[in-house]
Order: structure tokens, then C-alpha cells, then sequence
């Protein structure tokens, strides 16, 4: 590990100084910032946001605990960094947020909201369940209406190019209107509401016209009606939210066997996706498979991929 002695660095600016240098110090001033910011990006670029409940020493007796991934950081530690340095947090690039189960103390309590506002420069943004829904779903009308707005607010005004959700229901499509440079949504145990939101994001009042979202890439992991929900979702104009032409790439892992019992016709409206992949896949649904591969009206498709299967492909179905 290298550290410069600040002995050392006081002793090369008094050098400097003693020169009357203002010029050599000005450079370093700025080297030096240059540092700090770079250093700050490769520490701080990725984050995964841990809630509350695990602040506290008990943590680290946790079993599950040394499964948490390096980029982890409980919530008061950052409460206390962004207090100590209020521009660090722009820093972050990819965010993971898992809130702990709300309670009516929490529900109270808008640091949280206050400490998302500070993230500001964002290209992924994963939210997470709490922690007591991670094998099951979380409604998503039951998170306080103040975490509800600070999302939106988030996802709004950061340059997102790639969003994920995890075990929600009731999520409504809207909070994906107007995201312009998306490229990529992963979607884990998720269920659409299917009524329109009663009030637009602020963001997004006043606008008469909203371009549906160029989406490259959907990945889908159980639940998978919610391709459906999604492709068919509209805005308030009826505009599409998503436009279906513009997929290249679905991925879909269907994890249990019920989730095949879906409509294939989904396919019909994908008349630019390039890439399809169908994993945990056996046999059975194989030629199940094939049906949504022949309902798929498109020329430019290049692969389809199954778990034991790879078909390279090309030309109209």
C-alpha cells in the first residue's frame, strides 16, 4: 500500500511556496484535486445501499453477512460521508437499493429521501425488496409515499442506461416515461399495476408529449406475464411507454414451470429483436418454445438460445 507522508507533501508545497511559485502551486493544487476525484470515482462507483437494521455490531455475526459484495455500505455510513463531504456521492455511478422493512418509526424518518437526493450522476440504479420480501413480493403501494416520490425523483433526473427491479408488486409502468437514454431493464419477480398512476411524476408535469423508451435490452426472471403488462402499458396520452420495435435482446428465465403459461403472441409486435434467450428450459417446453419462435413476425433475428439448446437463425420464421 502507498501512502505519501503529509510531513512530506507540506514540505514540497513550503518548497514551492518559499520560491514564489504560484504557478507550480496552482498545478499541483489541481493534479491534486484531479487525484482525489479519480480516487473517489474507483472507490465510490459502485454502491450497494444496505438498510438500516444492519447498522449496528451484530452485522458481522451474520452468516450471510460475508456474502455481501465489497461494494456494500450500511446506510449510516453514508449518511456520515455525505455529511462530511456533500459532492462525494456524485461520485456513484451504479446504486443498489435494499431498504429494510418499513415500520411506522421509518415511515416517519426522510433521511433517507433526503440522503437519494444527493445522487445525482447515476447510469444504473437497482432496486431491491426489503429484505423480509426477497422470496416472496413486496407491494409497492405500501412503501411510504416519500420513498415512493424520492424514486421517481431519482430515476428521473439521472442518466440512467440501466434500471432493474426485484420481487414488487403493483409497480406502475409510468415510473419509466421519458427515460430517454435507457438501454437496459431487468425485471425479477415483478407484477405491473394495471391502473394508470393518480398523478404524474413532477418531473414529467407539464409535458403534452411523452416519446415512448427506446429500450435495447429486457431481461425477465420469473413472472413473465410481465413482458405482456409492460409491452401493452400506456401513458396517460396513450402513447406506448415502451416502443416494441426498438428490442434487440429478451432474455427470459422462467424459474418454475407454470411460468410458460403465457401468451406467445407477445412476440408479434418485437419486429427488431436480434437475440432471444429462453433459459431454464427442459424438453417439455422445448417445442413450446418453437410456437413462440414461429409467432415471431421479424427478418433480423440472429440467435435463439435455450439451456441445451443453440440455434443459429436467420431469415423470417
Amino acid at each position: 500500500m502507498f501512502i505519501l507522508p503529509y510531513d512530506v507533501i507540506d514540505e514540497i508545497t513550503e518548497i514551492i511556496r518559499q520560491e514564489n511559485d504560484d504557478r507550480s502551486l496552482y498545478a499541483m493544487s489541481l493534479t491534486s484535486r484531479s487525484m482525489l476525484q479519480l480516487c473517489r470515482r474507483k472507490l465510490f462507483g459502485e454502491m450497494d445501499l444496505l438498510p438500516r437494521s444492519l447498522n449496528d455490531s451484530r452485522v458481522g455475526k451474520l452468516p450471510s453477512y460475508r456474502f455481501f459484495p465489497a461494494t456494500s455500505y450500511r446506510r449510516r455510513t453514508v449518511e456520515l460521508l455525505a455529511a462530511s463531504s456533500p459532492d462525494i456521492l456524485a461520485n456513484v455511478r451504479r446504486l443498489s437499493i435494499t431498504p429494510n422493512k418499513f415500520d411506522e418509526e421509518d415511515r416517519q424518518d426522510t433521511t433517507l429521501c433526503t440522503l437519494l437526493e444527493k445522487f445525482t450522476n447515476l447510469r444504473s440504479l437497482s432496486l431491491v425488496a426489503s429484505i423480509m420480501f426477497q422470496y416472496g413480493q413486496q407491494s409497492w403501494t405500501s412503501l411510504p409515499l416519500s420513498y415512493q416520490h424520492s424514486i421517481a425523483q431519482l430515476i428521473h433526473k439521472s442518466p440512467l442506461r440501466s434500471l432493474s427491479f426485484a420481487s414488487y408488486t403493483g409497480l406502475s409502468s409510468d415510473i419509466l416515461l421519458q427515460l430517454q437514454n435507457l438501454d437496459s431493464l431487468t425485471l425479477r419477480n415483478i407484477t405491473f399495476s394495471s391502473q394508470l398512476p393518480a398523478q404524474l411524476p413532477i418531473s414529467l408535469v407539464g409535458r403534452s408529449a411523452i416519446a415512448p423508451v427506446q429500450l435495447k435490452e429486457l431481461r425477465v426472471t420469473q413472472r413473465i406475464e410481465s413482458i405482456m403488462a409492460l409491452l401493452n402499458s400506456k401513458s396517460w396520452n396513450g402513447q406506448p411507454i415502451i416502443d416494441p420495435k426498438a428490442l434487440r435482446s429478451l432474455i427470459v428465465d422462467p424459474i418454475r414451470e407454470n411460468d410458460m403459461t403465457w401468451d406467445p403472441n407477445v412476440f408479434k409486435e418485437l419486429s427488431g429483436l436480434k437475440y432471444l434467450v429462453i433459459s431454464d428450459n427442459d424438453e417439455s417446453r422445448f417445442n413450446y418454445s418453437i410456437d413462440i419462435l414461429h409467432n415471431l413476425q421479424t427478418s433480423s433475428l440472429a440467435s435463439l438460445f435455450f439451456l441445451r439448446y443453440e440455434i443459429a437463425y436467420s431469415g423470417a420464421p
